[in-house]
């Protein structure tokens, strides 16, 4: 097949949350399978921030087209990405394509492909990647719902929800309960099976071997809730003088007050501010954790979930969306109300009084994302689907 991936943000060097991971996985997989995989994306690395990407390269055999966002001013105040240059390459390719994969869903990139491909009648699905009930600016997306998103969706062969908690947001948008095709996120294992030794991170970043080491690994956002966090500490810290917080992950716009907030609790000395970790740098940081926490506000489907379990790692995770789905509770993590800071607190303290749970809950979300989430499991899926819509 010759498939076409539509992402506003992507580059393979410099990945920027679940989404663009996702893609990642799911196209070098494809690739892998013999199938010809195009990427269109933009020169920008998130909402935020641009890059000097090449306009073209090509990497495990996917060929990935980075287009320029004429207006930064238009992506940081309303995270719109436009990228007129994509016109011509669509003119030109989408009539060669055997069926197009929209991610994400409110962006010019995925709205002007979805235009040419109704016009030239390739088939499209559209994956949300938990963006339905998500957007900075509410008016606006209220508006291209009822228009734009509602002919998107009529038009396209399906919509993907990667579990159930998606399935019934997209019912609540109108789509059809036959149009939606559920498939997970998946992982890729094969990195995951060569582990860094145990021990480089904690002396890259003077941690000793009796810190009991806390990892929050994602965007420094608000939703992402690095505060809930960080106050959990702070309610444990003086029971527990080992304790130490790595906070990793690229700024989406939180970081300065996570920060003064650290300063604020006197949280300074136990604290490690990594800034983005990528690759091996990434898998350090997962192996010397005791326990990794996800304190998120709102979440779909975090990939980060799936990660700490590859690297054996126990999860705590508020229960939000679908991390229910994904964190079982006693078994390979625990979950608790999101924002209630206390809580979390008891289950961290739980686990420091309790090092041999964590061995036997690493173990268990191994297992579980060994046996659930793989990457040729997922891509089975969505081959099947594929297929499907253009037949």
């Amino acid at each position: 097949m010759k498939i076409l991936q539509v992402i506003p943000c992507f580059s393979p060097h410099l990945l920027f949350g679940g989404s663009q991971t996702v893609v990642w996985n799911i196209s070098k997989e494809l690739a892998k399978r013999g199938h010809q995989v195009k990427v269109y994306s933009s020169n920008m690395i998130n909402e935020w921030y641009s890059f000097p990407l090449p306009s073209f390269e090509r990497v495990s055999g996917i060929e990935i087209y980075h287009f320029r966002n004429v207006s930064k001013l238009l992506s940081k105040t309303t995270r719109y990405i436009l990228t007129p240059d994509i016109l011509f390459n669509l003119r030109a390719e989408v009539k060669k394509l055997d069926i197009i994969h929209l991610h994400e869903l409110r962006n010019f990139p995925q709205l002007i492909t979805a235009l040419y491909s109704v016009r030239a009648e390739k088939p499209f699905v559209i994956q949300a990647h938990g963006t339905l009930l998500v957007s900075s600016h509410l008016m606006l997306k209220n508006m291209y719902d009822k228009t734009l998103l509602k002919y998107l969706f009529s038009k396209a062969e399906k919509i993907i929800a990667v579990n159930e908690f998606e399935r019934k947001q997209l019912l609540s948008y109108g789509v059809p309960s036959g149009k939606i095709a559920i498939i997970p996120n998946a992982i890729n294992l094969d990195e995951f099976f060569n582990l860094p030794q145990k021990g480089s991170f904690r002396m890259k970043y003077g941690l000793t071997g009796s810190d009991f080491v806390i990892l929050y690994l994602g965007r420094i956002a608000k939703d992402k809730g690095a505060d809930i966090l960080i106050k959990a500490i702070s309610g444990i810290r003086n029971r527990y003088n080992n304790v130490k917080l790595v906070v990793a992950g690229p700024d989406d716009g939180f970081l300065p007050y996570v920060v003064k907030l650290v300063r604020k609790l006197n949280l300074q000395n136990i604290t490690i501010f990594t800034g983005p970790l990528r690759g091996r740098d990434k898998l350090e940081a997962y192996v010397d954790a005791d326990i990794y926490v996800l304190p998120s506000r709102y979440e779909t489907f975090p990939m980060v979930v799936l990660e700490a379990y590859a690297c054996a790692k126990p999860v705590i995770a508020s229960r939000v969306g679908g991390v229910p789905q994904m964190v079982k509770h006693g078994t390979t993590g625990f979950l608790f109300e999101s924002g209630n800071s206390e809580e979390l607190g008891s289950y961290l303290a739980h686990l420091i009084e309790n090092r041999s749970l964590i061995k036997e809950m690493g173990s268990r979300g191994r297992e579980f994302v060994i046996k659930n989430y793989s990457i040729g499991k997922v891509v089975d899926k969505l081959e099947k689907l594929y297929f499907e819509s253009i037949r």
